[in-house]
């Protein structure tokens, strides 16, 4: 479960929406309403971005190493309305008869919520939410191609994602969601039906009785989770943390014990998982967070 530090290729996504950021306190985080962009195509690519940082002890450096400090994510998208271009880029619309975009100096580009998915060549689903990104207009029309190949003059348009105040979270996302199943399908829907829909923020709630208490043993290539049985717990979800990426692994195990294959000898991975009690989530603080370094086969 290596990531590519450079970022990932243009992908088609098969669904796209936004939703504004309207409050980011620390405390408190709200959203607006989800808007689901109608388009016949909109490619997508996410490039992280790492930030060298160094530890010192009497002036020396003792050690290296490197964050993730946000990124950027690159789209193009088919039929883009001016109105929807306002929405973006701060602008203002004059309500005259064409429509006239207006760009200010005094205008105010706002934070938004990136939601989309993508098709895998297995028939499942990707799904991604990126809680803060901040959209810059690249000026003339794109030229972008579909997966078979196919042409299309569409909107280019950039974003700088960065984290959330409190939580520290840049992007989320759960692969391999079989929309064909039950389970698979209500997922999809609640990751688009708001903003929140289908996470679960990292960084909020302190000690929690319903908060299960994690062991996370290393094996070949592999981290084996197991945690106490939380009383009228209906289901867990076990997520991994990857320098600010939370990838929700599975958030409906009905057990105690998640096995996490796969995995890199040598790297160290970062896992929580949440109790579903009464309709909520457990705590997410990093405080439950455990860690485990594979090894080789």
């Amino acid at each position: 479960m290596s990531k590519n530090p450079h970022g990932s290729p243009a992908v088609s996504t098969d669904r796209y929406a936004t939703a504004l950021l309207t409050e980011d306190s620390g405390n408190t985080l709200t959203y607006g309403a989800v808007y689901e962009v109608e388009s016949d195509l909109i490619t997508a690519k996410y490039t992280p971005k790492m930030n060298n940082a160094g530890m010192y002890a009497s002036g020396i450096e003792v050690e290296s190493y490197v964050v993730k400090a946000g990124g950027t994510l690159d789209l193009n998208v088919v039929g883009l309305s001016a109105t929807e271009e306002k929405e973006y880029f701060g602008a203002k619309l004059l309500p005259d008869a064409n429509n006239l975009l207006v760009e200010n100096k005094d205008d105010y580009v706002p934070d938004r919520m990136v939601i989309y998915s993508t098709t895998r060549s297995n028939g499942k689903k990707n799904l991604y939410k990126f809680p803060k990104a901040k959209f810059t207009s690249q000026g003339e029309e794109a030229t972008t191609s579909d997966d078979s190949g196919v042409k299309y003059n569409g909107t280019a348009l950039q974003a700088n994602y960065k984290a959330l105040i409190n939580s520290g979270d840049i992007m989320f996302q759960i692969k391999d969601v079989d929309p064909d199943t039950i389970s698979g399908a209500a997922l999809i829907d609640a990751w688009f039906g708001s903003a929140l829909g289908g996470i679960v923020l990292s960084g909020t709630g302190g000690a929690d009785a319903n908060a299960p208490v994690v062991t996370a043993t290393a094996g070949a290539n592999q981290v084996a989770l197991s945690w106490t049985a939380i009383t009228n717990a209906t289901k867990y979800s076990v997520k991994q943390y990857d320098d600010g990426v939370c990838t929700i692994l599975d958030a409906a195990v009905t057990g105690t014990t998640y096995t996490d294959t796969g995995l890199t000898a040598g790297k160290t991975y970062t896992y929580l998982v949440q109790a579903y009690v009464d309709g909520v989530w457990s705590s997410a603080s990093p405080a439950n967070r455990v860690s485990a370094t594979p090894t080789e086969e």
